[in-house]
């Protein structure tokens, strides 16, 4: 008499292999879900820091009566800030007299010198800038 057909300890073997592919193969799906949403908000980040820091500057270049505000922040504290909603997402941007420029003080004749901070829940990112006032 011939069997046919495979034995329980074939289909545990195949269910066993089958099943640790598996979990390799959402493992890595997870991890690049993960990846690519992390990348997504630093992009979105970056994308925001470098509008704000634009706006900032065409603000204040555009309306001089905000020089005094600037000229008489203290360093650390904020000068601006604006909010924004991006695909969702909460950005707060700020504005800061720039401290660790190493240069004292951070306002010379003609250069303000500044920081923008991005704020997405716990991830920030932090540039560093000139800004050329006219008076």
């Amino acid at each position: 008499m011939e069997n046919k057909g495979f034995t329980l300890v074939e289909m545990i073997v195949t269910i066993v292999i089958f099943s640790i592919a598996s979990v390799a193969f959402f493992s890595f799906f997870l991890f690049n879900s993960r990846t690519n949403l992390k990348l997504e908000r630093k992009v979105k980040m970056y994308e925001t820091l470098h509008n704000e820091i634009e706006a900032f500057k065409t603000t204040v270049g555009n309306d001089p009566t905000t020089y005094s505000i600037i000229w008489s922040a203290v360093q650390g504290t904020p000068v601006d800030s604006a909010i924004d909603t991006v695909s969702n997402y909460n950005i707060k941007t700020v504005f800061y007299l720039d401290s660790s420029t190493g240069t004292s003080p951070s306002v010379s004749p003609n250069n303000i010198y500044l920081k923008a901070v991005v704020h997405l829940g716990n991830d920030s990112i932090t540039q560093h800038f000139i800004m050329t006032l006219r008076r």
